[in-house]
């Protein structure tokens, strides 16, 4: 029993220190994960079965990282009207337990998270919580860490506070007094959230909650509302990149310049519209593998996101890859006979980031768009019509372009606001 107990624990060391050691080490354990995640598909899972067969492949053709290009990238769209049993491992009895995503990208799914994040109640709480380790507190202190959480799925742990979104939204000032009376270490929420509680703290310094660390996930963070954040909440701000389907796959440092993947989770592949793998620190589509997911396998799984990846060592001494979130592939706005992609909107607003908190680009009408702002300080008229005439450089002529100022974006029930709306469909 006692040497069961021994390798468990030294097991767990290895899989939670690998961030920590050389990219020989850690490559090492990716393709032997690879190797791994792979074969288990190929045996017991009947859509990774088919998905080798028809590539000419066997459960031995991939053996490492390297070799997952020999793979078609899936999304959601592979899994979606399929019949549970197409995707799942058919080899045991599996959880019950089921998940959603936020369905930002206009289409939820459900499906079966890896046991890890089921079951393991020190891997969840690492995920999050790993900047913590940086600064001497022990893995196995996480779970008890006092955090407050604004979202919509709760989790109940006397460690936790949990404030659903709405109830923060209808009642804001409440919740200061909640999170205030519950003194957290940590405060975790999107930015829209953070931005909206920040707002509020403003109007009354003297109760502005004062938190050691934030921590965002689920949105882009401008710089400017990283530094509304951290000055009203008195805080730390480390953001958080991650999915519902992965868990966290990567975390700011302290140089807060880019996301330090993590490399015992997941496997990050930064690809072209060819699927092939583009150059480092070229922009391309971020495609994920899990090396945890036995349960419901996402090998090569493009989440709808773009962005960039290095594999430079940064200044913080860690040696894992970092990347970078440009946006999301979805979202569309037509005008003019032709579609426009949200990274043609944002590419545009990105020059404002120091002058502008949150945007929205929304189209109003058949030829009106509408750009809402919530303004930083170094924001001025100035910035308005340089704004109109970026837009103006996307659309073109023919469409009535608003610059308009906000005192905040409207959110969704998840919390999340939505940066490209069109709000000319009627339901």
């Amino acid at each position: 029993m006692m040497f069961k107990y021994l390798r468990e624990r030294l097991a767990a060391a290895r899989f939670y220190s690998l961030y920590l050691r050389s990219p020989s080490v850690i490559k090492k354990w990716q393709d032997a994960s690879v190797r791994n995640v792979v074969r288990h598909a190929g045996r017991n899972v009947p859509m990774w079965r088919m998905i080798l067969e028809e590539r000419g492949l066997n459960i031995d053709s991939i053996q490492g990282v390297d070799d997952l290009r020999l793979l078609p990238i899936i999304n959601k769209g592979s899994f979606m009207g399929k019949e549970y049993a197409f995707y799942t491992d058919n080899s045991r009895n599996l959880p019950t337990e089921t998940h959603m995503t936020s369905g930002s990208t206009g289409r939820p799914f459900t499906f079966l998270p890896s046991d890890k994040m089921l079951f393991d109640k020190y891997y969840n709480n690492f995920g999050r919580f790993r900047f913590l380790t940086w600064k001497k507190r022990s893995l196995f202190s996480l779970p008890e860490i006092r955090s407050a959480r604004i979202r919509v799925t709760p989790e109940i742990a006397e460690s936790r506070l949990f404030i659903h979104v709405s109830e923060f939204l209808q009642d804001p000032n409440s919740t200061i007094a909640k999170i205030n009376a519950f003194k957290p270490e940590v405060i975790e929420s999107c930015p829209s959230v953070l931005i909206r509680l920040a707002q509020v703290a403003l109007q009354d310094p003297s109760h502005a909650p004062r938190v050691p660390y934030a921590v965002t996930v689920g949105e882009m963070l401008a710089r400017s509302a990283r530094k509304l954040i951290e000055n009203s909440l008195h805080c730390e701000l480390y953001d958080r990149y991650g999915t519902e389907e992965f868990g966290t796959v990567g975390l700011e440092c302290d140089q807060h310049n880019g996301y330090h993947i993590h490399p015992e989770s997941v496997v990050v592949e930064v690809v072209n519209a060819a699927g092939k793998r583009v150059r480092e620190g070229e922009e391309g589509r971020i495609v994920i593998t899990s090396l945890l997911n036995y349960n419901m396998p996402f090998i090569r799984y493009d989440i709808g996101d773009c962005g960039t990846m290095t594999t430079e060592r940064c200044a913080c001494g860690l040696s894992t890859p970092r990347v970078w979130i440009v946006g999301r592939y979805a979202g569309l706005l037509h005008f003019n006979g032709r579609d426009f992609h949200r990274m043609e909107f944002e590419t545009k607003l990105k020059r404002f980031g120091s002058s502008i908190i949150q945007y929205q680009v929304v189209k109003t009408g058949p030829r009106t768009l509408a750009v809402r702002i919530v303004p930083a300080s170094g924001f001025d008229p100035s910035s308005m019509q340089r704004i109109e005439e970026e837009m103006r450089g996307v659309v073109g002529v023919g469409v009535e372009i608003q610059v308009e100022k906000v005192a905040h974006i409207a959110q969704m029930p998840s919390g999340k606001s939505q940066t490209i709306v069109d709000e000319s469909v009627v339901t």
